[in-house]
């Protein structure tokens, strides 16, 4: 590479310290040079500021919230201003990178100056280390190095699944003076996937179509606590509030056939709610729910995109509907908070 710019890589933590000595072990070891390291601890309680001194590196800066301040975009907000290098990165402090990660995505970034940002795919670990899954794109942003703003949308709208690994994240930091910074407060746990959007609609974005994270799943992660909020609280997920927000924008440009894809995608979160509603016990609202998921457009959808996955969603749906007309809903939540227990647990071995 002829041209090495600077660029931090800013990494929050909130009391990660059980993965963080081997996650910072894979980003200092990186074989792009040109770097430094941003750890933004969100007030942690555990020994995160002991395991960064330890590594004795200049690269390292460490940075202490005096509180803790929620979200993991708040932490990011917090950072951002601060950066003055030509490129910035979002890494997570439980994750596992490959060494070349960081320079591949330096080089697409000067390779292709009408993107903003690029992302990469990786690979699914558990709490130790053993492959779990990959992350594959959906078929319609297959076959492309860079996408814009319908790209991503129409791709969520299909799938309700963002493709987009979050902890790859690395972009010009000049991009933040245009767009602004992550809005949680107005979209909560989903204001990732609504700065991708908010990039995409004046960038390009691209995706490396190589596996250079080992994306950490475990029982302790932002992703898991917010499961464990959604079952105490059985509300909407996030994500449907960053969706509706941009549809309002989009009127006559979706076609019907892909609004009705994402109002199955819709309807089946909330059969999500209905299984929380279920563990907590709330059989009255679970029932009320799932009379009125049944729509003749929810059947249109469902066989206008056939698939295993929508099988499996409605079988599950009818079983769910059938159960609780028949008085097990009771039955139902104590079998649906074992399963629930039991993937948690899954993500230990």
């Amino acid at each position: 590479m002829k041209k090495s710019p600077p660029l931090t890589i800013c990494i929050p933590t909130y009391n990660s310290s059980r993965f963080l000595k081997e996650n910072l072990e894979s980003i200092v070891n990186q074989d792009y040079t040109n770097f430094e390291i941003v750890i933004s601890d969100n007030a942690s309680t555990d020994d995160t500021e002991e395991i960064v001194k330890s590594f004795n590196n200049k690269k390292i800066k460490f940075f202490r919230n005096p509180v803790t301040i929620g979200l993991t975009c708040r932490n990011y907000n917090e950072r951002i201003g601060e950066i003055k290098t030509e490129f910035i990165a979002f890494y997570h402090s439980d994750d596992i990178y490959e060494k070349e990660i960081a320079r591949k995505e330096v080089e697409f970034l000067l390779s292709h100056p009408e993107a903003s940002a690029v992302f990469t795919l990786g690979i699914l670990i558990n709490e130790k280390d053993k492959r779990i899954g990959e992350f594959q794109l959906p078929e319609e942003l297959r076959g492309k190095e860079l996408y814009n703003f319908m790209d991503i949308f129409r791709a969520l709208l299909k799938t309700a699944e963002c493709p987009i690994i979050c902890p790859t994240f690395m972009a010009r930091k000049k991009i933040f003076e245009e767009v602004g910074l992550f809005d949680e407060k107005r979209f909560k746990r989903a204001a990732d996937v609504e700065m991708w959007l908010r990039i995409s609609k004046k960038y390009q974005i691209g995706i490396l179509k190589e596996d250079l994270i080992r994306y950490r799943r475990s029982s302790t992660q932002g992703s898991q606590e917010y499961q464990k909020l959604r079952a105490e609280s059985a509300e909407k997920a996030d994500f449907f509030f960053v969706m509706d927000y941009y549809l309002t924008n989009l009127k006559g440009q979706i076609e019907n056939k892909l609004l009705r894809q994402y109002e199955y995608n819709k309807n089946y979160d909330e059969i999500i709610r209905v299984k929380y509603l279920l563990i907590k016990n709330n059989i009255r609202e679970a029932k009320k729910i799932l009379n009125k998921s049944f729509s003749f457009n929810l059947f249109r959808a469902f066989f206008e995109d056939f698939g295993v996955k929508k099988l499996k969603t409605m079988v599950f749906r009818i079983i769910l509907f059938i159960g609780v007309n028949l008085g097990f809903g009771r039955y139902l939540g104590w079998l649906l908070h074992k399963r629930l227990l039991y993937k948690q647990e899954q993500l230990k071995l």
